[in-house]
């Protein structure tokens, strides 16, 4: 009689281990249980949620008509650049480059309908850089970041936070939250600075 107890609570044991092994596998492939697993556990904690306060993080910009900053990575921006006969548009794009909502293939094309050069920055290495530029289908030059100093001196705060620097390297425009236009039609500040040149 113990032995069959025994058997039975065995045979019981390696079922449920068995069942457990099959859910842990399946849960990454297989959506039912992964939805029922999530409300299940989502049930049981609810993670504080925390937004990002753009208000607070914009009282960090700087004035317009500033100059640009000085560093290794702004004096990149403008070698890559040369010598401005309208302006330029610079664009920040954090360590996300490739999962930015900024179209940089558009902006670049209808910075070019303008005449006005376009240049990137982001803390990306060489070997992403050239990564992104071939899957984008971008020619726009691009900077590495090193340190994060060019970030923090433009305050971006956000991947693909775009600025306009005039012919001097005075700040004249910059995007002001990150539900701004992506693109640079629908800035029409921006495009009333540099509408007229060609």
């Amino acid at each position: 009689m113990n032995t069959s107890r025994n058997t039975r609570l065995n045979v019981l044991s390696a079922c449920l281990i068995i069942l457990t092994i099959a859910t842990v596998a399946l849960l990454p492939t297989d959506l039912l249980y992964a939805s029922k697993w999530h409300e299940m556990l989502g049930s049981l904690y609810k993670p504080p949620v925390t937004q990002f306060k753009y208000d607070a993080q914009a009282k960090d910009d700087i004035a317009m008509g500033t100059d640009f900053p000085v560093g290794d990575a702004g004096a990149q921006v403008k070698r890559a650049v040369g010598k401005l006969k309208h302006g330029c548009i610079v664009v920040g794009l954090g360590d996300c480059a490739a999962c930015i909502q900024f179209d940089l293939r558009d902006w670049e094309a209808e910075a070019r309908k303008k005449g006005v050069p376009l240049v990137a920055f982001t803390l990306s290495d060489v070997k992403d850089i050239r990564s992104f530029e071939t899957q984008a289908h971008t020619l726009v030059p691009m900077i590495t970041d090193t340190g994060n100093a060019l970030h923090k001196a433009l305050n971006c705060y956000w991947a693909g936070r775009a600025y306009y620097y005039d012919n001097n390297w005075k700040l004249r425009w910059r995007m002001t939250g990150a539900t701004s236009s992506n693109t640079l039609p629908g800035s029409p500040e921006l495009l009333a600075l540099i509408g007229g040149k060609r």
